[in-house]
């Protein structure tokens, strides 16, 4: 696509508009190929049309305010009900519906907040405990709510440490936090024994299930072993999960549920005294379409418990053939042991970003993870009857030793380049290669990542490394 010169001064027929779909689309990752793990949660075609009628339906609709389209506030109080169903929650417990997961994590640490602020006013920053495998939303919640984030270490397995992260409570301590599952991993933490922990200390709880909330529970009707992570575990004071990821809901549809209708209320803002009238908004974002709203809970009814049972045993099936496949070559180890469709692999010939590479050029579409480095899939619907072929050009992929030991050159001499610049050059100079890396990053659609992520790991001042992220970012756009 061309860059845009500003509105046009005339509009452009629909069917001309229609035209342009394909090319816009044509560097996109192909997600219906089955070759792209995550980002896109897709339930199949004909599934798909209930949820896509009703988004259409409600998308001029607007949640803002409940009087005016009852219909959403029902949407949302029937979403919410399902879900604390999920979580194994009771009448008494409460939720609301969010853009996404980022949001029901910002609102979850707002009201720790202000409910530390009223309860022991002597903090002046409050501190909520972390592994170091949470979701960075928590960080980026934490420095606009005024939070000070205590990063812990997990142990090996990937875990969070229960011993650890009960040596870092403090009196400013007002919330322990963990993944069900981790994203990095798909490993659940252990949150029976961080509840106990939590209740101890008379701390709230918040675990993350953005994940797995649409996943863990019907993997344990399938006779998974699941870690318990839900309302069942005494201490859990809050849960988000995501419905438009396993939950295959349209983009961006999010449910953050409390133990407590206590807690829900203080999420709301209210202001009673402007002229344009009583102001309320029950979650962080004002105006927010119906049509996600309606589009999930369609889905949701659509599929019952029944659907998505069936989808998650295929999906679960789907893993356990992938990680089969990787774990019989001697030169690949998946990192701990994860417990449902999310997982990470490395190369212990430490060419792991190389092979992700090589894994992009034949149109596959993995993330990549850094301290280790490795590759990471997060297996869905859509990627089930791909599983074989994806094995194949790995295996064809290892097999290729010398391109890979070439390639795994190349990219030391371009982190040994870049290293010395950035220690020799001005700041600013360094900044602009990093956005002019940015725009050729874009422009090739960013299959290539190798050399980025070397760039990134060898930069000792992590402040640059940063600064060096933060350009290439600036340059892409």
């Amino acid at each position: 696509m061309k860059n845009s010169t500003g509105l046009p001064a005339e509009g452009t027929p629909a069917d001309n508009l229609l035209d342009l779909l394909p090319g816009l689309k044509q560097r996109d990752a192909k997600w219906d190929a089955g070759k792209v793990f995550g980002f896109v949660y897709h339930p199949g075609n004909n599934r798909a049309l209930i949820a896509e009628d009703y988004f259409k339906e409600f998308m001029y609709q607007s949640t803002l305010n409940p009087t005016a389209f009852p219909s959403l506030r029902e949407f949302e109080k029937d979403i919410v009900n399902m879900a604390l169903e999920l979580m194994h929650g009771n009448r008494k417990m409460a939720g609301s519906v969010t853009t996404g997961g980022t949001e029901s994590i910002f609102l979850s640490l707002k009201v720790a907040r202000d409910m530390a602020f009223e309860k022991t006013p002597h903090i002046r920053t409050p501190e909520i405990i972390v592994p170091e495998t949470i979701h960075p939303a928590f960080l980026k919640a934490s420095s606009i709510l005024g939070l000070m984030p205590v990063i812990v270490p997990v142990g090996e397995d990937k875990r969070a440490d229960p011993v650890s992260i009960e040596k870092r409570i403090t009196a400013n301590t007002i919330m322990l936090c963990a993944s069900a599952p981790c994203y990095p991993y798909g490993v659940v933490d252990p949150i029976p024994e961080l509840g106990r922990i939590a209740t101890d200390h008379k701390l709230l709880f918040h675990v993350d299930a953005c994940m797995g909330g649409f996943m863990l529970p019907f993997m344990e009707e399938l006779a998974y072993d699941v870690p318990r992570f839900d309302f069942r575990v005494p201490g859990v004071t809050s849960i988000s999960l995501d419905a438009h990821k396993y939950g295959y809901a349209p983009k961006g549809l999010s449910i953050i549920l409390y133990r407590s209708r206590i807690f829900r209320k203080k999420q709301f803002f209210v202001y009673t005294d402007w002229p344009g009238g009583i102001f309320a908004s029950t979650t962080f974002m004002g105006t927010k379409s119906g049509g996600p709203l309606a589009g999930c809970w369609a889905l949701m009814k659509h599929l019952g418990r029944e659907g998505y049972i069936e989808l998650a045993d295929r999906v679960m099936k789907t893993t356990i053939n992938i990680r089969d496949g990787i774990s019989r070559h001697k030169s690949l180890e998946i990192i701990s042991n994860p417990d449902m469709s999310v997982l990470a692999f490395r190369s212990l010939k430490g060419d792991t970003f190389n092979i992700g590479d090589a894994l992009a050029e034949k149109g596959w579409h993995l993330d990549r993870l850094q301290f280790p480095d490795a590759l990471h899939l997060t297996i869905t619907h859509m990627n089930s009857g791909m599983e074989y072929a994806f094995l194949d050009d790995l295996a064809c992929i290892i097999g290729e030793q010398q391109s890979l030991d070439r390639d795994f050159k190349d990219m030391n001499r371009t982190v040994s380049a870049v290293k010395r610049i950035s220690s020799l050059l001005p700041v600013e100079f360094v900044n602009t290669i990093a956005s002019w890396i940015g725009k050729m990053t874009a422009r090739s659609g960013g299959s290539r990542q190798a050399a980025l992520y070397g760039i990134n790991a060898q930069l000792e001042n992590r402040s640059r490394a940063r600064d060096f992220v933060l350009n290439l970012i600036d340059g892409m756009y």
